[in-house]
């Protein structure tokens, strides 16, 4: 997901029973990983922000906040946010979905990255599928609807092509059956913390400000911004030298003729639909594709083909200004492919653009501190800890720092287990992480970042909360081994 939030905060200053962290210009919060990036070569490593409070004076100047109450507040409404929600909801506690755009959906919907990756893995010489039940129950609608390519649930393929107002209708439909509230257009401005417990949520937006008490917060903005206003510890970008990996503007060109394309590329077409790895094709300039690129028609239309070509490196991704910098990069990229496209590419000669990312796509940014971290050893060497909430499989796939390439590690169909420890800060015992600020290394965050992964993950992440509701006891107190056979014996999580 991208998020936009200027994070400059002055010094603290101490309340008698409570702190209110808060950024002066609102954390923007979004959509959810799946599988893209911020940032590059060049740019100076971020670091933790100091904190603030508001004086209890400032509060008097300001409109009265609307008091809210729930059990837990999601906050993303993302690939991670919208399946932790769906599954709370569906564990009976009483969720709010905040989310700053009027749909859900992420980089799915916001960033028109409508290829969504879910990596098969092999156990025992068969294919396995890792899917939890919101990814699988939310494939077969679009599929229903004709929304959706190819087969759900098919195992020959690592990867689903939606329609992305489809997909907002539907997504929207499934959080408003299981009885999620949605709150669209609204902003987090800080987060109340009393020890080791999040009290409240403060919310900015159409109709001003709220406060939300909850019981449970979950962050799936995609940059960790909930935990950063509480003031968690996070790391960013590579160990070595703290970059990260770039954004990308996802395109959809339209009137492409793509048997001639397919012709042109020398490629057979798939389920009557286009997609191929576009390294023979070129740009002369900062337009120019990244090795391992991929096109893919749309499901209803395809002469509509949709492009992850482009990288925008050396700015970050939950920075506002220098996010407005990447769309400004992005678009005019889009443009530049465009015109290559129709002068040098066969099938594009009438080609026009039809549409780029409400928001640019966003591969990497914060990622939390927690109690047990995800390397790139536990990913190659396929460990699955007995607090596996969620399995993985797809291979490191790291896009290189201010260069046009990417770096693929590892065998890509060896499962790995994502530790209930990664959603857990040790400095909060009522809080989650879900999605790609979970705890993990630069290069094992290149594997789970992607959409598919990061729902199974937010799915557990809902899942934990309503069991501690329903316990009452907190999230971080809770057995992750347990959890573990309650989500297979659900069909959330496969045995293995």
């Amino acid at each position: 997901m991208i998020n936009s939030s200027v994070i400059n905060i002055t010094q603290n200053v101490s309340l008698p029973s409570r702190r209110v962290f808060l950024t002066g210009a609102g954390c923007l919060l979004g959509a959810g990983v799946a599988a893209l990036g911020a940032g590059a070569a060049g740019a100076a490593s971020p670091t933790a922000p100091s904190r603030t409070a508001v004086p209890s004076g400032a509060s008097a100047r300001m409109r009265q906040a609307e008091a809210i109450e729930t059990d837990v507040i999601v906050c993303g409404g993302g690939p991670a946010g919208m399946a932790a929600a769906w599954a709370a909801a569906r564990g009976g506690a009483r969720v709010l979905l905040i989310e700053r755009h009027g749909y859900v959906g992420g980089n799915i919907t916001a960033a028109n990255l409508t290829w969504v990756i879910n990596w098969k893995v092999e156990v025992g010489g068969k294919r396995v599928d890792l899917a939890g039940r919101f990814y699988k129950e939310l494939m077969a609608r679009l599929h229903a609807a004709g929304a959706h390519y190819p087969d759900p649930g098919s195992l020959t393929t690592d990867f689903d092509v939606v329609e992305p107002e489809d997909f907002k209708f539907i997504a929207e439909a499934m959080l408003l059956e299981a009885g999620c509230r949605l709150r669209y257009h609204t902003l987090i401005s800080g987060v109340e913390v009393k020890g080791e417990r999040i009290k409240a949520v403060h919310l900015t937006g159409k109709g001003g400000p709220a406060k939300v008490r909850c019981m449970v917060m979950i962050d799936a903005t995609g940059d960790g911004d909930a935990f950063t206003l509480a003031g968690a510890d996070f790391v960013y970008g590579r160990e070595s030298d703290g970059l990260w990996q770039p954004m990308t503007m996802l395109t959809t060109v339209a009137g492409v003729d793509v048997a001639e394309a397919a012709r042109g590329a020398g490629i057979k077409l798939h389920y009557n639909k286009y997609y191929i790895n576009t390294d023979k094709f070129d740009l002369p300039d900062e337009g120019r594709p990244t090795s391992g690129s991929m096109t893919w028609s749309t499901p209803r239309d395809s002469s509509q083909v949709t492009f992850n070509w482009l990288h925008v490196s050396g700015l970050r991704g939950e920075r506002a200004d220098e996010l407005a910098e990447a769309c400004v990069r992005g678009r005019r990229q889009a443009r530049q492919m465009v015109d290559y496209l129709r002068a040098h590419v066969p099938g594009y000669r009438n080609a026009w653009l039809l549409r780029t990312g409400e928001q640019i796509g966003v591969r990497e940014s914060r990622r939390i501190k927690g109690r047990a971290t995800i390397t790139e050893e536990d990913v190659a060497a396929g460990k699955i800890p007995a607090d596996s909430i969620s399995l993985a499989g797809y291979y490191m796939d790291t896009h290189l720092p201010g260069k046009k390439a990417v770096k693929i590690d590892r065998n890509p169909r060896t499962p790995y287990g994502i530790p209930y420890g990664a959603l857990v800060s040790p400095q909060f015992v009522n809080a989650l992480a879900a999605g790609r600020c979970i705890s993990g290394t630069h290069l094992a965050a290149g594997s789970y970042r992607v959409m598919g992964t990061v729902m199974n993950i937010g799915e557990a992440a809902g899942t934990a909360a309503a069991q501690a509701i329903r316990k009452k006891t907190e999230v971080a107190d809770l057995d992750g081994a347990a959890l573990r056979q309650t989500l297979e014996s659900a069909g959330a999580l496969p045995r293995l």
